[in-house]
């Protein structure tokens, strides 16, 4: 996954490379991501080489086989070395879930689902026509505190669009959020369409945007996981 590269290989401080891997068979191709530790670079390098030989790979539409290239100075791996291969899509693109979009919808502005899917999420209260109070436990990096925060649903259109708005304050500083979720039936399955942002201040800030937006990034993957788990577990 290119959000899973980004976000993990940035956030841990590993290296990774993304090499070819055949094809499906609807005969579309796809490929995997090896990710190792820091500064092994050049072991990633030669053992993607040594997956590339043994792989049947035409130059595109030319039909001739990729010829051998030259060989990559090994640089011997730690004794700790993580062996992992991820297989994916971008996150900021439109993922499936295979439920109707009524279902998706109405799962999306139940207080009580929110609560369990919002990352952190400890406690949601009801003030008002879709706003709630709630308590988040939350951090970037080495920061973390508590936010007394406030939840709002906005600009609705059932089943098919809705804005969700945190704000949240506490020790480590504010964070408001924003994401906007667009619904459409796609062949029998529900895709997603999401976009959102995030501001931070006080000591929150300090550690860097970088750091700041993937870690947004991971909250937002755990989000939708929760959600689909809560939808296929749940009649609405």
């Amino acid at each position: 996954m290119r959000w899973v590269k980004e976000l993990f290989v940035n956030l841990l401080d590993w290296c990774a490379l993304a090499v070819p891997a055949g094809f499906r068979e609807d005969g579309l191709p796809f490929g995997i991501t090896f990710i190792a530790p820091a500064w092994q670079d050049a072991a990633l390098a030669e053992f993607g080489q040594r997956w590339q030989a043994h792989l049947p790979a035409a130059l595109g539409a030319t039909g001739r086989m990729a010829p051998v290239s030259a060989a990559v100075g090994l640089v011997p791996a730690a004794a700790d070395v993580v062996r992992l291969a991820v297989v994916g899509a971008h996150l900021s693109g439109m993922p499936l879930n295979r439920e109707l979009t009524e279902r998706i919808f109405a799962a999306l502005v139940d207080p009580v689902i929110l609560q369990k899917c919002i990352p952190g999420c400890e406690q949601m209260e009801k003030t008002g026509d879709n706003q709630y109070k709630a308590r988040l436990t939350a951090g970037v990096g080495p920061v973390k505190g508590v936010f007394t925060a406030t939840i709002s649903l906005q600009d609705i259109i059932a089943p098919e669009h809705y804005k969700l708005v945190v704000e949240g304050k506490g020790q480590p500083g504010f964070v408001k959020g924003s994401g906007e979720l667009t619904l459409k039936d796609a062949d029998g399955a529900t895709e997603i369409q999401f976009t959102g942002d995030v501001n931070v201040g006080g000591l929150i800030a300090s550690v860097g945007q970088r750091m700041i937006q993937a870690t947004a990034n991971l909250l937002t993957a755990r989000f939708f996981k929760s959600l689909e788990a809560e939808v296929s577990s749940t009649s609405i």
